[in-house]
């Protein structure tokens, strides 16, 4: 027979044991809110008070703290309050946090936070030391896109900075997405994700589509660079600079060989209805690939012809 001690022995280390399931359940379900990329449902005001309770009635286990604090954030950008949730993300010292997802969550959250409340003041160069904790603490991921026009011409896709920023920038749209109280399942933009990052690639697009659309038969390159130049149909800007601002290497030519990568990353959910010329060339035919090679080709001609003349 088993002696009275065994037995609560037992029922001590079963209460453990169901105790720390639910906690790594807490753990796991935290890090679905900003990792789940690929999730649709939406994160109710209740689930987000049972997590609260629970880390409430669960203070003094020292292990949840770093989770309990880092879900703060998660509340404050549920309600909006993005000032506050990027000053609460300034105060944890990444050095301080346990292996896992956190290091990696915080400093996407906060890259995507100064790229928002921040956007206007961004300098090349300025994500480098937000970049670098991803770098080195996120898992290893795989996700399969079309291939660039020019597969040995993709200078934007071969930054790992740009990969960074552009993944994270995805992450936080969508967590944002399931997260706030105040989202619909309707195709609106939700005004407080990132957004508006692809407006000059639409523009000039738009531009190009019409004077293609201008020509009885698809113009060489030299004649188009010609139309380009002659015709003033993109400025100088669009011609030769880059026009996504928080990336390197996004001139028009380089962001239209990897279109499909950006439009994948960078639009936010609900602003497909505005970006239909970029949806007319993310699409992956023959006739369209050879309608981007010549746009790209132009375009270098007509950059060659802008340094001539300067």
């Amino acid at each position: 027979m088993y002696n009275s001690n065994y037995i609560y022995n037992s029922y001590v280390r079963s209460k453990k044991i169901i105790s720390l399931k639910t906690h790594l359940f807490i753990i796991k379900k935290i890090k679905n809110i900003v990792f789940d990329h690929e999730k649709t449902t939406y994160y109710s005001e209740d689930e987000f008070t049972k997590i609260t309770i629970f880390l409430n009635q669960n203070k003094d286990t020292p292990f949840l703290a770093p989770y309990s604090n880092f879900f703060m954030a998660l509340c404050l950008l549920r309600h909006e309050k993005y000032e506050d949730a990027y000053q609460h993300i300034q105060k944890i010292s990444l050095n301080t946090l346990p292996l896992g997802y956190l290091t990696s969550a915080i400093s996407i959250i906060n890259l995507s936070l100064a790229i928002q409340l921040k956007k206007k003041s961004i300098k090349n160069g300025t994500f480098i030391p937000l970049i670098n904790p991803i770098l080195s603490s996120q898992g290893v991921f795989t996700e399969h896109l079309p291939a660039p026009v020019e597969p040995f011409n993709y200078s934007i896709l071969k930054d790992a900075n740009n990969i960074t920023i552009m993944r994270s920038i995805k992450l936080y749209n969508t967590m944002i997405s399931k997260i706030n109280h105040l989202v619909t399942k309707n195709n609106d933009v939700y005004p407080k994700a990132i957004i508006g990052l692809l407006d000059e690639i639409e523009t000039a697009l738009g531009k190009i589509r019409i004077a293609i659309d201008k020509t009885n038969t698809l113009p060489t390159e030299n004649d188009f660079a010609n139309i380009i130049i002659n015709d003033k149909i993109l400025t100088e800007r669009e011609i030769s600079q880059n026009l996504i601002g928080i990336l390197s290497n996004c001139t028009l030519s380089n962001c239209i060989n990897c279109l499909s990568a950006i439009f994948h990353y960078l639009r936010c959910f609900g602003e497909e209805p505005k970006l239909k010329n970029i949806r007319y060339y993310v699409d992956t035919s023959n006739k369209r690939n050879q309608e981007k090679k010549l746009i790209m080709d132009s375009l270098f001609i007509a950059n060659e012809i802008l340094c001539l003349n300067s």
